[in-house]
């Protein structure tokens, strides 16, 4: 076999050894995603030399600290075909703790070793910053599908329970360097978009005494800011762009130079940001929480 999914499974660390002792030079995709007796032992031996093959890696919700991931993606390692890669840290946003799984050297290492990434989702990773960010959008040529929140929240889970009311859909996209991405639909896309209740419908105000979830704290939120865009961005073309971002007009001048920009979500937006995209992209679907 060349593809593993071993999603929520109860695989632990000596068996996922085997298999990639086994079979690690044949495989093309690996998904661990909520297998939670992995630990650093197994995870930190997920590199090119053991998988020199592999497209599709999906860590979400694995337990591991940050010099693991750093062992993966540093300058050291190379990743040739690595085209989706999906990491998400297990703690929850309200924990005490701060996350600092995913950070900004991880990011830089990713821009720099994974030339052929075409979709990156991130989950739930405070280290990062506007840097880090600013390093994947600087140098992935090839990148179509970018969701970056530093809140928690997984758009497969979350568009399960979804109860949106838009029937809209977002089909696939050929790309001229022969890849075809199966996107979202809008229904998925408006479930990662943070503070929204699972009820909502686009453009509607919440409610007073709506409830809040899990990826929300006391403490303020923060975002990336227009500083993330300012060594450009390398990809011409995005299917999907959903980022903790405030959208401002410094934001919207760079994005405008996207050739092709098909849903952006994220949480913040001014007005007149709004008004410069959707006159550049008139078929770009918004899935913006605010409108400042």
């Amino acid at each position: 076999f060349r593809r593993l999914n071993a999603r929520g499974s109860n695989i632990s660390d000596d068996s996922l050894q085997m298999l990639v002792r086994a079979r690690g030079s044949q495989l093309t995709e690996l998904v661990l995603s909520d297998c939670t007796r992995l630990t650093r032992r197994s995870i930190g031996h997920l590199t090119p030399e053991h998988l020199p093959r592999l497209q599709v890696l999906d860590l979400y919700n694995v337990v591991v600290t940050t010099d693991t991931y750093q062992a993966l993606f540093n300058r050291q390692m190379y990743w040739p075909y690595l085209r989706d890669l999906k990491l998400k840290a297990a703690l929850l946003h309200v924990s005490q703790q701060r996350d600092e799984r995913v950070n900004d050297d991880i990011l830089v290492a990713i821009g720099q070793n994974c030339p052929r990434l075409v979709a990156l989702r991130l989950f739930g990773c405070h280290g990062i910053t506007d840097a880090g960010l600013s390093a994947i959008l600087g140098n992935l040529g090839d990148l179509r599908e970018l969701v970056v929140m530093h809140h928690a929240e997984d758009p497969v889970s979350g568009a399960e329970e979804s109860e949106a009311e838009v029937s809209e859909t977002v089909t696939s996209a050929p790309e001229p360097n022969g890849l075809l991405l199966s996107l979202p639909s809008i229904n998925d896309i408006w479930a990662t978009i943070p503070s929204l209740p699972a009820n909502a419908v686009p453009h509607r105000a919440p409610p007073p005494s709506a409830p809040s979830t899990p990826c929300l704290s006391s403490q303020p939120r923060r975002g990336f800011t227009s500083q993330a865009l300012q060594h450009g961005v390398r990809s011409r073309r995005f299917n999907l762009l959903n980022l903790d971002m405030a959208y401002d007009s410094v934001c919207a001048e760079h994005l405008a130079q996207l050739s092709h920009l098909q849903v952006l979500c994220g949480r913040v937006i001014t007005r007149h940001a709004k008004s410069l995209l959707e006159s550049q992209f008139p078929k770009c679907k918004m899935m913006v929480w605010n409108i400042d």
